[in-house]
């Protein structure tokens, strides 16, 4: 048997060939695989010596879970690193992958079809299969460390690769030699109980941090300056409040905006403040008195803890804790997007300068009882500005500005306002201005034009001059729902008819609509009204109006209420008619109220009174 011989400065290697059956191991079946290894191994100057097969994995086969376990794959060739031996030739590191700060995953999918490739195949000669496909993933997340096993004080705490620290895991613990904690992102809210070291009164630069995890700093400081690498509280309930703390990450504004509170919040000069966006996006909210800016900074200042512009005609962010009232200074133009956003401000007085208010600048300002507006504002929703007032809480009572022409949508939308001024020159009010609004009786003024929708649902008495404003009574019309039959849900008496009383040359008229007109006949009504004046039509047209009702109950009760008002004729003929439909569902609903009330009007017939005390 004849031996090979190698030269020894010949690199030998071994070859792998992953194959999908075992026919093609057995016949040999990868011939042009094995040609392109061989010719690869030629040019390296290396020598095949033995060659394997693997059948059943072939490369799209491999489950996404054993494939992408690999994170790096590394290849060397004759290494002169001496800790790399024990082969010839060449050799593979493979780098698994490890947990992160966050969740993550893969996803991973293989297709193939009979359009891809020829239909035989020149070396099997027989036909593909026509299709496979294959779906897999994969997912990864921090590594956690759940108890530190009562190190003593001589002893190292290795948190090497640790993100994650449990509750209880340093319970009992007495060393406070720890190590590697760079990596630690997240700290269960009773991961430190028992842990006696953190409550002593040590502190580096002010603050207890373990990684990335702020544990408690020293209130008695000046001035606290957070590291970079601050970005999560451990307990904010230990965390009391701070004189002045500056900030060097934007990761750090929301610790500022929920677990930090301070009396001045710094912005370190590493920030780029360069960007309104940044102040509308990422500032407001921030739990403190005053923020300063850097007074180098060539956009912005800090007037009296507030932000503005550089040149003061932008006022741009205020704070969330700020106290007391605060006037807007003269000179300044504008009032940015969610410039005073959720802060607690009780009131304010914005100044004749201001033209221009952006949207949501007083958004969610659930202490603020009072608003004075400046005369430089006539169109409020100017540049597409909307909800710059919207759910504000506490605000009862508001007085427009004479100058106001045009509302913002959504101005006041979830505020629930109680008195309202408006001034003539006020041309519209826009949808969703006053959807909680709770006033029951409003005078517009004359010049008011039109109304949008979603307005004054509590509306029950409208006051006007010569005509309506366009869209008052699609406001005031209400929708009901046809699936809901329950009768306890229906309307009271009261709820069916709301009042507009119209002013003409000096004599007013008293009109009764119904509340649920189908959605057509509210549109005709607003229609006619917005452009004509009410005596153009007879009076029965507004007494009739109850037949446009949407449900055959809600016409039967409208027209109780009205009759109730004005004992129309036109009414009690209608009445009289549907008296024995009233009465029977009168009876079903066992509503004796009503059904008194009916009976009161004298409508029943002989006949049907006999009917309804022998079914009694």
């Amino acid at each position: 048997m004849e031996q090979t011989v190698y030269e020894s400065n010949v690199p030998r290697v071994y070859t792998l060939y992953r194959v999908s059956t075992i026919g093609q191991v057995e016949k040999d079946d990868i011939p042009m695989q094995k040609q392109v290894c061989r010719d690869f191994a030629k040019k390296q100057g290396w020598v095949v010596v033995k060659e394997f097969s693997e059948k059943g994995i072939s490369g799209y086969k491999v489950s996404a879970k054993d494939r992408d376990a690999i994170q790096e794959i590394q290849v060397v060739v004759a290494p002169y690193d001496v800790r790399q031996s024990g082969f010839t030739g060449g050799g593979i590191n493979a780098i698994t992958k490890q947990g992160t700060n966050e969740t993550h995953g893969s996803a991973y999918t293989y297709f193939n079809n009979q359009n891809m490739y020829g239909k035989y195949s020149a070396v099997r000669g027989y036909e593909k299969s026509p299709m496979s496909q294959q779906f897999d993933r994969t997912y990864g997340g921090t590594l956690q460390l759940n108890n530190t096993c009562c190190k003593k004080e001589d002893e190292v705490i290795d948190l090497k690769f640790i993100s994650l620290i449990t509750n209880f895991a340093f319970e009992g613990c007495m060393s406070k030699n720890i190590v590697h904690s760079d990596t630690i992102h997240s700290i269960h809210s009773h991961a430190l109980d028992g842990y006696m070291l953190f409550c002593e009164d040590e502190w580096t630069d002010g603050i207890k941090s373990l990684g990335s995890v702020l544990i408690d700093v020293d209130s008695n400081a000046d001035v606290i300056e957070l590291p970079a690498k601050i970005e999560a509280v451990y307990n904010p309930d230990i965390i009391k409040p701070i004189k002045k703390v500056i900030i060097h990450s934007k990761k750090q504004l929301p610790l500022m905006k929920s677990k930090i509170s301070a009396e001045t919040v710094a912005f370190g000069k590493e920030f780029n403040l360069d960007s309104l966006q940044f102040f509308e996006n990422s500032v407001y909210g921030i739990q403190a008195e005053n923020i300063e800016i850097p007074e180098d900074n060539q956009f912005f200042c800090s007037v009296d803890g507030v932000v503005f512009s550089k040149d003061k005609k932008t006022l741009v962010s205020y704070p969330k804790d700020k106290k007391g009232k605060y006037e807007i200074p003269e000179g300044t133009k504008t009032i940015w997007r969610n410039a005073f956003k959720e802060s607690n401000i009780p009131a304010v007085k914005i100044a004749d300068s201001i033209t221009h208010i952006q949207s949501y600048a007083f958004n969610s300002c659930s202490n603020l009882e009072s608003i004075e507006f400046g005369a430089g504002i006539s169109d409020f929703g100017f540049f597409g500005s909307c909800g710059i007032f919207a759910s504000c809480k506490s605000l009862k009572e508001i007085e427009l500005p004479l100058a106001a022409e045009n509302l913002a949508p959504y101005m006041f939308d979830g505020s629930p306002i109680e008195a309202i001024t408006f001034h003539e020159g006020l041309k519209q009010i826009k949808s969703y201005d006053f959807t909680d609004c709770l006033i029951t009786d409003i005078t517009f003024p004359t010049s008011l034009e039109s109304i949008g929708s979603y307005n004054f649902y509590s509306l029950e008495t409208a006051r006007v001059t010569n005509r309506i404003p366009d869209g008052l009574i699609r406001c005031m019309t209400r929708r009901w729902n046809p699936n809901d039959r329950d009768v306890s849900h229906h309307p009271a008496i009261k709820d069916l008819l709301y009042t507009i009383v119209i002013t003409k040359n000096g004599e007013e008229k008293t009109l009764y609509i119904p509340r649920y007109l189908a959605l057509g006949a509210s549109s005709e009504v607003d229609t006619f009204l917005s452009n004509f004046s009410w005596n153009l039509q007879p009076e029965s047209y507004y007494n009739m109006l109850f037949e446009k009702c949407t449900e055959e109950f809600l016409q039967q009760e409208t027209a109780i209420a009205l009759y109730m008002i004005n004992c129309d004729e036109e009414i009690k003929k209608y009445l009289k008619k549907a008296s024995r439909k009233i009465v029977n569902r009168l009876l079903r609903e066992e509503n004796e109220e009503k059904f008194a009330t009916f009976l009161q009007f004298g409508l029943l017939t002989e006949r049907v009174l006999d009917s309804l005390f022998r079914t009694a």
